[in-house]
């Protein structure tokens, strides 16, 4: 007979993940973010989700934290399907805080590239595995 083992425990993601919509390719929108926050995106290919799937991203510290501003779209399709109407996804580890994350998402929309942008909430996002990053 076969044995069939269940996890109960609740996966905790220590990430917070802003969803953004922008008209303008991934390189541009990392120089205006760069120059608002003066910080510094470097080009890197990451490995996402499960299956490992190779994408282009930018990275970048700030405030002790790193920031990965990811494509939603890739040559493969789409990173979140139920999020398909989404451009970038900027996934900060660890988490922001209250306070914190407030300023720095109106940081964010004082870019006049970005469009829309807004927080993802992990716990009711079925795809939040796909956030997960391997170096």
């Amino acid at each position: 007979m076969k044995t069939v083992h269940i996890i109960d425990d609740e996966i905790r993601l220590d990430m917070t993940v802003l969803a953004v919509n922008s008209h303008v390719k991934g390189y541009n929108l990392c120089w205006h973010i760069n120059k608002k926050l003066c910080i510094n995106f470097i080009k890197k290919e990451i490995f996402i989700g499960e299956n490992k799937e190779s994408l282009s991203a930018f990275e970048a510290e700030y405030e002790n934290k790193k920031i990965t501003l990811v494509n939603n779209r890739s040559k493969k399709g789409v990173l979140v399907p139920e999020k398909k109407n989404v451009d970038f996804f900027i996934i900060v580890e660890p988490e922001i805080l209250n306070t914190a994350k407030e300023e720095f998402i109106s940081k964010l929309r004082e870019i006049s590239k970005i469009l829309l942008i807004f927080e993802v909430d992990l716990e009711k996002e079925q795809e939040a595995h796909r956030f997960i990053i391997n170096d």
